[in-house]
């Protein structure tokens, strides 16, 4: 075994950084590598020793440095021979070397038969689709791909939509009618002097009135805002949509994972029957207990547990039981709703930008061209789903045997009761 295996394999164990450097020392005495030592003298100028390992690539290591005077005015000067320096010195480079080799290996490694660098290089530089695939392998992001899509789809960061909602982030593409403030009669106003007597004539520019002129700055203003607004293309339908579509997350297959950062799945595991029972029909278990975490339907259902709220030696008997189990599958119907209404807000979306009639350079009413073309674009015969929904459906039927059979339960009802209106006219 290679000083560098050794290492590697050191690491691997969960060991601290002094209880590496300890044992490599003492492995480095088995091996022949044993630091020999040599009188101490003044150097002027930093050399380099050079270590080879057997059947290994030789590499440098400082041989001295100089340190600051020790106050006799005589400067003094470290051994390159201080063992735990010179051992911690070696750990790092050994480190660098792995990761570097580590990487080179992962863009030399084969996926399904075809080379890592040929498929980077079917996906365009910048490109959405080569920013996930640098994901899916745990590459680390490059000047190749989109870092700020990369952290947020990765969890680093905190998605824009829980920004926005904390106030920490504004708003500005949104679908929905404009917020009106109304001011309280208590609250003092700005220019409130120049406010409109509604009483009187209605002046909405107010020139009829001294106190009222347009700033000589107006048209400038105008015309700066709308060159910005033309420079960034947020005024056109397809700079509106892009903008909505990063507002609200609809770019992010997973959008709860950085409310899961440990990517624990033990509510999942206790609840829900696993990770994989989930992953059968298609949730990604780590990013669904994100979304519990995010919304605080994790602590919600602890807090009933514990109270004792679910407990079937109650009165209530199999009510609570019921009750525990309609929770879970809520839950989860939440989730999977939202993944699919994100699959096919995006798709209408994307259908529009790139439908010819919906194409716009006209600026400033960009919201309403959007809200037009949502009620003219042609509504797809699919519905996008994000999950193999009889797969579903045989999950929540096995694991919540209770409310599923409450269910059949209760259509059977609706049926029968349909049948006796149709017996008798009603």
């Amino acid at each position: 075994m290679t000083l560098i295996e050794y290492i590697t394999s050191l690491q691997d164990t969960g060991l601290s950084r002094d209880e590496i450097i300890a044992k490599t020392k003492e492995f480095k005495k088995t091996i022949g590598l044993e630091d020999t030592k040599v009188t101490e003298a003044p150097v002027e100028e930093a050399k380099t020793e050079v270590v080879v390992e057997k059947d290994a690539t030789a590499a440098t290591t400082p041989v001295a440095s100089e340190s600051l005077s020790s106050g006799s005015g005589e400067p003094t000067f470290t051994s390159m021979y201080d063992e735990d320096a010179t051992a911690s010195q070696g750990l790092d480079i050994i480190n660098q070397r792995a990761l570097r080799l580590k990487a080179e290996k992962d863009f030399d490694a084969d996926v399904g038969g075809v080379k890592t660098k040929a498929i980077l290089s079917k996906l365009p530089l910048g490109s959405k689709q080569r920013a996930d695939y640098y994901i899916s392998r745990g590459f680390e992001a490059d000047d190749t791909i989109s870092k700020s899509y990369y952290d947020r789809a990765s969890g680093y960061v905190a998605p824009n939509s829980f920004l926005i909602d904390e106030g920490e982030a504004e708003e500005e593409f949104s679908l929905s009618a404009p917020k009106t403030e109304i001011p309280s009669e208590s609250q003092e106003l700005k220019g409130s002097d120049q406010i409109i007597d509604f009483k009187g004539p209605s002046d909405p520019l107010g020139l009829d009135e001294p106190k009222k002129q347009v700033p000589d700055t107006f048209f400038e203003d105008l015309t700066k805002e709308f060159e910005s607004e033309k420079e960034r293309g947020t005024g056109t339908t397809e700079g509106f949509i892009d903008g909505f579509i990063l507002e609200n997350d609809l770019d992010l297959e997973y959008e709860n994972l950085y409310f899961n950062k440990e990517k624990s799945t033990k509510f999942v595991d206790d609840f829900y029957g696993g990770a994989d029972a989930l992953k059968e029909f298609g949730v990604n278990a780590v990013d669904f207990e994100g979304f519990l975490n995010r919304n605080g339907y994790a602590d919600d259902y602890l807090n009933n547990l514990k109270e004792g709220e679910y407990e079937d030696t109650s009165i209530y008997g199999k009510d609570n039981k019921l009750a525990e189990e309609r929770h879970l599958r809520k839950y989860l119907n939440l989730y999977v709703n939202r993944q699919d209404y994100k699959a096919n807000q995006l798709n209408k979306l994307e259908k529009i930008k790139k439908d010819p009639k919906f194409k716009t350079s006209t600026f400033g009413n960009a919201r309403s061209s959007v809200l037009n073309a949502i009620s003219k674009v042609e509504e797809s015969n699919i519905y996008l789903t994000t999950v193999d929904q009889q797969k579903q459906k045989d999950y929540l039927k096995s694991k919540f045997t209770l409310s599923t059979a409450k269910d059949k339960e209760y259509a059977k009802a609706k049926i029968d009761y349909a049948k006796e209106l149709d017996q008798r006219g009603d």
